[in-house]
Formats: C-alpha cells, structure tokens, sequence
C-alpha cells in the first residue's frame, strides 16, 4: 500500500509539472521560452502559477483566473520573465470582470541592451473611474526601444473597500513585432505573426459569416466621428451573440480613455472580456485572418484608407471616404471564380464608416486591402464566452417617465429614484457620469443593405437595435436634472402623420457603464411655432407678442 501510494504521489508531481510551461533558471529567475511566437498568453492556472501573487489568490473560472484576497483592496500578479524575440511595439489586452468601485491596470517592461526598462502602463481600466492612459504618445503600443531579449508582465487588481465585489482577471496578451524602415523610409514589419487558436484542416473558397453593419457617421454627432474602434468591436459582438444588442455609443461611452479619446486599442479590444469572451489584440496577417473567418470569427483590422488613388491615403476601391486612422470589421472572404490565389482574394467588411447604415457593406480586393493595413494590428474575439466567467459589461436599467407640472417636461427615474440628466447632452468627453441622449421611433429603421459604387447586398445581415434610427436633437435635459423633450413634435419631424400613434425609446447612455431605457407613448402633432401660438404685432421695429387665446 505505502508503494503504491508513493507511485500515485509521484504520478501526481509530474502531472502538475506538466502543467506548468517549459522553463529554464537563469541569475534566480524562471523564465518561460516565447522566443517562436510573436504572441504570449498568461491565461491558465499554470501561467498564473509561474508568476508571483500578491494579495490575489487563484479562482475557479474558466482554465484559470486571479481575484483579490479577502480584505485585500489592492493585489499584484506579476508574471514569470519570458524570452522573446527582438521586437519594436507591444500591443496589450486583458479580459477581466470589472465591477463599481474595481479597476484593472496592466504593465509590462523589456530587458533591453541587457537592463530592465521602467514598467510601462496601458492606463487604468474601470467603470467607476477617470480611466485613461498614462502616455498620449504611447497609448496603444509600447515602444521600448534597443534590442530586446526578456519581457515580463505585470497586473494590479484595486477596489474602493474590502467589502466591494472583487474584480476577477481571467487573461493577459501580449502581441510583439519588429518593424524596420527600406531603403525608401517605408515600415517593413518582419515579424512573422502566429495563430493562436485551432487551424482549420482546409480552407474553404468562401466564408460570409453573419453580421450587423451600421454607419457611425449617423450616430450622436459629438462623438461619431471619432468612435470606429468601439463600434467594430460592437458589430463583433453582436456577430457572436445578437441576443446582446449592443448599440454603438453604450459601448464606446465604457471604453472611453478620457485622456485620449475612443480610439485605445488595449481599452477596446478588452472589453469585449466584460461579456465574457476571450480577446485579444494582436499583429497579425491575411492568413490569420483566413482562419479565423474560417473558423466562423469576424475580425478587426486598424486600416487607413482612401476611394480616391491621387490620396496620400492608400488606395481603396469601394470605400466610402478617406482616413488616415480608422478601425473595420472584416465578416467574409471569397475568392473569385473559387481561383484562390491573392489576386482573386476578396475580403467583406461591415465597415462603419460609411453614408448609412444600408450602404455599410463592402468588398474589399485583398491587393489594394493589403496596403491599407500597414500596421497589422488586429482584434480577434473568440465564438462563446469563457465557462462561468462573470458578465460585468454595460449595465442596462429599465427606467420610467414621469410627467412633471410643466408642459413636455419628464423626470426619468429608475427603481424608484431620480435620475440626475442635469447637461447629459455635454461633458461626455470630461464628466463621469455624462454621455449620449437619444430617441428611436417605432417602425423606423434600416431594414436592408443596398448596393452603390461603395456598397454591396450582404446576405447574411444581422438586424440589431442598433438599426433602429437614433434622433439626437430636439431633447435636453433642464437645471434640475429632467428630461425637455416634445415627443408629439418629435413624431412629426421623424414623418409621421399628425394623429397617429407611436411608441419612442428613450436611451441615456453614459460613461459610467450605465445605460437607461424608458418608453413613451404620444401621437404625432406639430408644435405650434411661437407666431401661430402667440401672434406677432410690429412696435417701432420690436415684436410683441399678443397671446391670441386670451
């Protein structure tokens, strides 16, 4: 019996050691070999082991996950030293549970020209505070410079008091590349990128995976211009789950970096973590993007681009317009006349700059698509989320109405109390708390994609919340907080007959992971200017009004 429980103890240490990565000991230290991916995952519990702990404690979710220790409103996972290869950027994301009151924040340093780096940081990530990044000239990417031959990683996990939900850290990625310049001052990037996940056996000759598509140049005027990045990871998710019914401002309203803007690659990518799913940020290729369409995954590609060849864009035929910075979703390919070879390879995007929602379907040729990506930079999102892992994304409150004493005024509340909308329609970019007012009308929306000189006919739509037509003018809030909002001359601006009746959606977004939803029920009526309701008379070249009615 001892022998045999003297094997079985055994048998159990190997196992464990199984788990745990190939590493070597160098000068104290373990270091894990990643010299032959230009991507590091710090995902399981043995990846979790190998770091150090401090005042976190491992939890069952998924293959592995941290969360604070009890008591702990602060802890510290730092990751065991990784040999890598030489690169110049780094792109990071993570995928955690983020409560109110919790917060993330990921680092990372090189061992360059044989020292360690200072610790760089992608900035503070939470709901409930002024997230932003820390360097405006780094923000996406950390640029160590020197050569590089070690890089390790670093997480602080912080909530406000012992007694606040834990934040719970399921992932850290990494994604590495080595970028040169020719003779010609070109980037050349000669990283060769790896995949991740599980390659397909064979490459079909066409892949039209199901997707939403909508225009952000229609979306709140404030800030549509500037969120590609958010709502790309919004029409991924939405591609994975429609059940989500993401609509573009509610999700880049909680990724907003108030430091510099919508556009934080780290900030973005991992947020699509607060649903749950697995996501990462990474320097990829065609062939990565081949597999994952292949395996049924949309993707995301950091592009610029132009529809007119004389730009100092690159060219792209069948764009809407030009950008030198800007984020697309690419849903399909197919290649032409099934000739599959990279003249004949053509890539479907749902891409958000675009005229409108109907025209927001492209096809994109691979040779002209190639020189537009020059940055290789890519968001992948796996299919499902993560088993058991928290769902910590968008709170979405149910909100009611409320008629007050004055006329087409409202006071929203939400389980019983009063919603604050006191300038909700400003300060998005600098207030916590501020953010998108907006209305839908029932029965108007994008029902159909259309095809034009920069749009195709998708078969595969998906029909979201986000279709709906969204109306940003005509409601405000006034100095105590309540909705201004004239829903009958709302109706009739928005085309609908005088005496009909019609339900409006009203939605307050804001950049605290909140959002509210209440109804409203009018019948459409023209408001009366204030010559029809009051009557004009000419006084010495001054109006006074005579109130008719009296």
């Amino acid at each position: 019996m001892k022998t045999r429980k003297l094997l079985s103890l055994i048998l159990a240490l190997l196992m464990a050691l199984c788990l745990v990565p190939a590493a070597v000991f160098a000068e104290g230290e373990q270091v894990i070999d990643a010299a032959d991916r230009n991507v590091i995952k710090v995902t399981t519990a043995a990846d979790f082991a190998a770091g150090t702990l401090e005042s976190l404690v491992p939890t069952s979710v998924g293959n592995g996950a941290l969360a604070l220790a009890e008591g702990a409103t602060e802890g510290t996972f730092t990751s065991a030293v990784y040999s890598v290869q030489d690169f110049t950027k780094m792109v990071a994301s993570w995928n955690a549970a983020i409560y109110d009151g919790t917060s993330v924040e990921i680092e990372a340093r090189a061992f360059t020209d044989g020292a360690w780096g200072n610790w760089f940081s992608w900035g503070k990530y939470g709901m409930s505070i002024l997230r932003g990044c820390n360097d405006d000239d780094a923000v996406d990417e950390y640029v160590p410079g020197g050569t590089i031959t070690k890089a390790q990683f670093r997480a602080v996990l912080r909530r406000d008091s012992a007694e606040t939900q834990s934040p719970v850290l399921r992932q850290l990625t990494f994604s590495i590349k080595k970028v040169k310049k020719d003779e010609n001052g070109k980037e050349i990037i000669t990283t060769i990128p790896t995949y991740m996940e599980t390659p397909v056996a064979e490459l079909p000759a066409s892949k039209f995976n199901a997707a939403p598509a909508y225009s952000q140049l229609i979306r709140d005027p404030e800030i549509g211009g500037s969120i590609c990045s958010p709502s790309t990871i919004t029409v991924l998710l939405n591609a994975r789950n429609p059940e989500l019914d993401l609509i573009p401002e509610e999700l880049a309203l909680s990724v907003q970096d108030f430091n510099y803007g919508f556009g934080n690659w780290a900030f973005c990518t991992s947020a699509a973590g607060l649903y749950g799913y697995e996501s990462y940020a990474q320097y990829g290729n065609k062939d990565i993007m081949l597999q994952e369409l292949a395996n049924g995954r949309s993707v995301g590609l950091s592009v610029s681009y132009s529809p007119n060849s004389s730009s100092s864009y690159p060219y792209l035929p069948g764009s809407y317009g030009g950008t030198g910075g800007h984020l697309i979703s690419i849903i399909g390919y197919e290649y032409e006349d099934g000739v599959m070879d990279d003249d004949h390879l053509y890539f479907i995007s749902s891409d958000t700059y675009s005229k409108n929602d109907a025209t927001s379907f492209h096809r994109y040729q691979w040779k002209y698509l190639k020189n537009c990506w020059t940055n290789q930079l890519m968001y992948c999102i796996s299919s499902t989320p993560e088993s058991g892992a928290p769902v910590t994304g968008v709170e979405r409150i149910a909100a009611t109405l409320n008629a007050t004493e004055k006329e087409n005024v409202y006071t929203m509340k939400a389980d019983g109390s009063a919603v604050d909308l006191t300038d909700f329609t400003i300060g998005k970019r600098a207030t916590l708390g501020r953010g998108v007012l907006a209305y839908t009308v029932e029965g108007i929306r994008t029902t159909a994609s259309e095809a034009s000189e920069a749009s195709i006919v998708y078969e595969n739509r998906i029909q979201v919340s986000a279709n709906n037509t969204f109306f940003y003018t005509g409601i405000k809030t006034d100095d105590d907080g309540n909705l201004v909002f004239d829903a009958a001359d709302a109706l009739y601006k928005a085309g609908i007959p005088e005496g009909e009746t019609r339900t409006l959606t009203v939605y307050a977004m804001a950049n605290n992971g909140r959002r509210y939803t209440a109804t409203l029920s009018a019948v459409s009526k023209k408001a009366l200017s204030a010559e029809e309701e009051y009557g004009t008379v000419a006084t010495d070249g001054n109006l006074v009004h005579v109130n008719l009615g009296e």
